[in-house]
């Protein structure tokens, strides 16, 4: 069954894009309104970002040097030799270019025919949230419900902010509290469009996506079935002496920019099919605001810090051999998370 693609708006009028696949006991209360189905021509393919996004800034962190499989998001090293690392050198950053032109206009889409559909889910219905890793979209996550093989569950998957087809500068946010709202948010539209209640949605999110839900878990406690959080991007492997302190100190001095990442495809899976496709997918977003991964940092440090506050029951996914996020934090934000 194939995935069908909508949106939703934020409260400060932001267009969301999604990806959901509905079971069987969700019903559609007025099937004539029709549905919006994006064309080629609508896509937002990120020719127009600038490829020529060299930066100074752009070696933070580590070369990924393969046995992660599918956990990787934030390495933000080119090609990644600790010591090579240029952190104030400089400081120009064509990312920084990122304009107008480089978020997407969700405005081509259909106004009328995708927020008539209204659907109606059987009171005990289930449904699972899926949230995207660091720069890439929904598109790279519904093969998560094929791997479930689990017809009588709904799915839904996001692009966030800045990512994917939804708006916003790529790879940017007005603030890491906007993004964890947005999580809110979505699971909100799921529930009042879809008919879903609350305590029948399961969350799975991976590295950034489950920094942002384990944020969201905290600080608005929604009573939701469950969270499957993969490799939490609670620390990232930046491998230069005193990084995030001069990104700070830039951040402070000059405003917000933009850091590359520069992964490979091999260092997030073995499959060779899924590096292929990563390699070819034009909507992953290479950049990543300072300001967010300045955010992250600190949502981080904040809900490890208060784990206990989380009763969500929680299933931790940590990789063996993880060269891009640290195992520690993981290992303190588990033991401490106070579901039972």
């Amino acid at each position: 069954m194939e995935f069908k693609e909508s949106y939703f708006i934020t409260s400060d009028g932001a267009r969301i894009f999604y990806r959901y696949r509905l079971a069987s006991d969700v019903a559609c209360e007025n099937p004539g309104a029709g549905e919006v189905n994006l064309s080629e021509e609508d896509k937002f393919d990120g020719s127009n970002l600038g490829v020529q996004t060299t930066n100074e800034m752009s070696n933070l962190t580590d070369e990924q040097t393969g046995g992660i499989d599918e956990n990787a998001e934030l390495g933000l090293n080119g090609e990644g030799k600790p010591g090579e690392q240029n952190l104030l050198n400089g400081g120009e950053n064509s990312d920084s270019n990122l304009n107008e032109t480089g978020k997407f206009d969700a405005s081509n889409l259909s106004e009328n025919a995708e927020q008539n559909l209204k659907f109606k889910a059987a009171p005990n219905a289930k449904a699972v949230a899926i949230f995207h890793r660091g720069h890439e979209h929904s598109g790279r996550t519904t093969h998560v419900a094929d791997g479930l093989a689990d017809e009588s569950l709904s799915y839904f998957a996001w692009d966030q902010r800045g990512h994917g087809r939804s708006d916003g500068e790529r790879g940017d946010a007005p603030s890491i509290g906007r993004l964890i709202a947005d999580v809110d948010e979505f699971v909100a539209h799921i529930e009042q469009r879809f008919g879903f209640e609350t305590q029948n949605l399961a969350v799975i999110a991976q590295s950034v996506g489950a920094v942002l839900v384990s944020a969201w878990l905290h600080d608005y406690a929604p009573r939701v079935r469950c969270a499957v959080l993969a490799s939490p991007a609670f620390s990232v492997k930046l491998y230069v002496p005193f990084a995030r302190a001069g990104l700070k100190a830039l951040y402070n001095a000059r405003g917000n920019f933009f850091v590359n990442s520069y992964v490979k495809a091999h260092y997030l899976t073995h499959d060779k099919q899924r590096q292929a496709s990563y390699d070819a997918d034009s909507l992953i977003t290479r950049a990543i605001s300072v300001r967010i991964l300045l955010g992250l940092y600190e949502a981080a440090q904040r809900v490890v810090s208060d784990a206990a506050a989380i009763t969500t029951p929680t299933l931790l996914l940590i990789s063996g051999d993880d060269w891009v996020v640290e195992h520690a934090p993981q290992h303190e934000f588990y033991n401490a998370l106070g579901a039972r």
